[in-house]
């Protein structure tokens, strides 16, 4: 099986926890809340075991990766819970008139345009890509399906499982490549079956543990942005402020790399969520203030609106003199980590 470590591209944003209407992400429950549920360690000589034992070998590897994750989640979804065509449309939405409106063609600037880095500009505003959840008794699953620039099918595929109680998570991303079918495979491969690890091979890069998706989801595991307004599960937000770590294949989980505000002067927006020093130093934060990149294909008209210039908070209406405060508190610290008046602590992981 050749390697597949191409293009790291993955689902993502800020968190808040206002449920707004008329969002539908197909939620599937398969036993409640997400509740704890103690794994029995991986047994001495099992086909995990000798999987995990077998590090230059990718396709033990990726066996491996399934066992670490399936031990840590609590389980893997199937196939049939997460095909694209169970997650919700992210709808693409353009200013006309002063209204703001929903459209299905393909423009070169919207309202709400696509802002993973890796995403090209005439493929932003596309319509048709979908994000979807599943909920287990011990984790929750969510996954991005990105529409090609020409509709005719998704380029981009991506899947975050996330225990709430322990912080663990895991990460799956695409490799480049044309899917009609919208069919994200199998991600329980522990059995070594050749025919999944060969469909998973050709979709989603191997044994591929995330260090590149926590560049961007630098605080959480889920990230928010107005892309996914429409279809975003602001009613499941039990992962904000909770442990965070990433799962790996030679030992335990790893913390995240990242550091967060705990300045009291940023308290206006870190009481809704961490502001890490990742990408939301980098982008996050200014675009949600107001300070639109001209490189990304946002409409002109959101540059000469306050309100819709700003994506945070929610609802806009409430922003005022503290949330300017609080913005101007984390730029310094965002430009100058070790200014007096920041204080920074470790992304939890326990």
């Amino acid at each position: 099986m050749r390697a597949r470590f191409a293009n790291q591209r993955m689902l993502a944003v800020v968190h808040v926890s206002r449920v707004v209407s008329g969002a539908s992400v197909a939620l599937l429950v398969y036993a409640g809340a997400c509740a704890p549920a103690p794994r029995a360690p991986l047994a001495s000589g099992t086909r995990c075991e000798r999987a995990c034992a077998a590090t230059n070998d990718e396709g033990e590897r990726a066996i491996c990766h399934a066992c670490r994750c399936k031990e840590a989640l609590g389980g893997l979804p199937p196939p049939d819970a997460i095909t694209c065509a169970q997650g919700a449309e992210i709808p693409i939405y353009r200013l006309e008139d002063g209204r703001v409106v929903e459209t299905k063609e393909n423009g070169v600037t919207c309202k709400n345009p696509a802002l993973i880095e890796l995403m090209p500009a005439e493929q932003a505003c596309t319509p048709g890509s979908r994000l979807g959840q599943v909920v287990t008794e011990t984790a929750i699953f969510r996954y991005i399906c990105r529409r090609a620039a020409d509709g005719a099918a998704y380029d981009d595929l991506g899947v975050i499982g996330h225990n709430p109680k322990t912080g663990a998570t895991c990460f799956w991303t695409a490799i480049d490549e044309q899917r009609t079918d919208g069919v994200i495979p199998a991600l329980d491969v522990t059995d070594g079956d050749e025919t999944k690890l060969d469909a998973l091979g050709r979709s989603l890069q191997l044994a591929y543990e995330g260090d590149r998706c926590v560049a961007c989801h630098d605080g959480d595991p889920f990230l928010y942005t107005p892309h996914l307004e429409g279809a975003w599960r602001w009613d499941t937000d039990v992962y904000r402020f909770g442990p965070y770590k990433q799962v790996r294949i030679a030992g335990p989980p790893t913390p995240i790399p990242h550091r967060h505000l705990v300045s009291g002067e940023a308290s206006a927006c870190t009481t809704c969520h961490r502001i890490a020093d990742g990408r939301t130093c980098d982008t996050y934060v200014p675009s949600s203030a107001g300070a639109i990149d001209e490189s990304l294909p946002y409409q002109p008209e959101l540059r000469r609106s306050h309100a819709l210039a700003r994506w945070m908070p929610h609802p806009p209406a409430t922003w005022g003199p503290a949330q300017d405060a609080a913005v101007a508190h984390i730029q310094t610290c965002c430009a100058s980590p070790d200014a007096p008046s920041c204080r920074w602590a470790p992304i939890p992981s326990e």
